[in-house]
């Protein structure tokens, strides 16, 4: 319901037919639909995942991200990362930076002196984890190595003779990364 509206219910009748209130609360209503709008921006501000322009350049700056994603989901990505990544280095703390890209795409180990990291995608680019792995490389100890495997998940539906669809997963481990 609108600001004109919901004022005008709480009026007594007598007072809604006056020229002088409606004029004052359609003035209003100007002031009050602009500061709810800012509200509404601040709020969004909180929630790197409805973050906008403005809002991805504001943590950008804050977070000191030199390196700026093309897209506005990848921005998102990298500003959650780099502000999860302000708490002690732990596989914990690595396992919430990878999932600030994606939740449940990867899984992260530490074994013999290595974090490991195995990322399970239909589609991976490096480009989109460029800052990702920079940030878990930050925040890891010097004398600590980091291992990716990445397995490539491609979806591909098989029919038979028109009849029966059958859905496989096919997947493709990468060597590359």
């Amino acid at each position: 319901m609108k600001f004109y509206d919901t004022m005008i219910k709480y009026l007594h009748k007598i007072y809604r037919k006056d020229e002088f209130i409606k004029s004052f609360i359609e003035a209003a209503r100007m002031l009050f639909d602009n500061i709810n709008a800012v509200i509404i921006r601040l709020l969004n501000i909180l929630h790197f995942n409805r973050l906008d322009e403005k809002g991805c350049i504001f943590w950008e700056k804050f977070l000191k991200i030199k390196d700026i994603a093309e897209n506005i989901e990848d921005r998102q990505a990298n500003i959650r990362a780099k502000w999860r990544a302000k708490g002690h280095n732990s596989i914990a703390l690595i396992q919430n930076i990878m999932d600030g890209w994606r939740s449940g795409a990867s899984v992260v180990d530490f074994l013999g002196g290595i974090i490991l990291i195995k990322i399970t995608a239909e589609s991976f680019i490096y480009n989109t984890l460029k800052n990702v792995f920079k940030t878990i490389d930050d925040i890891k100890a010097a004398h600590l190595g980091l291992k990716i495997d990445v397995v490539q998940q491609n979806k591909a539906d098989i029919k038979f003779y028109g009849h029966t669809k059958v859905s496989a997963v096919v997947f493709i481990p990468n060597e590359d990364v």
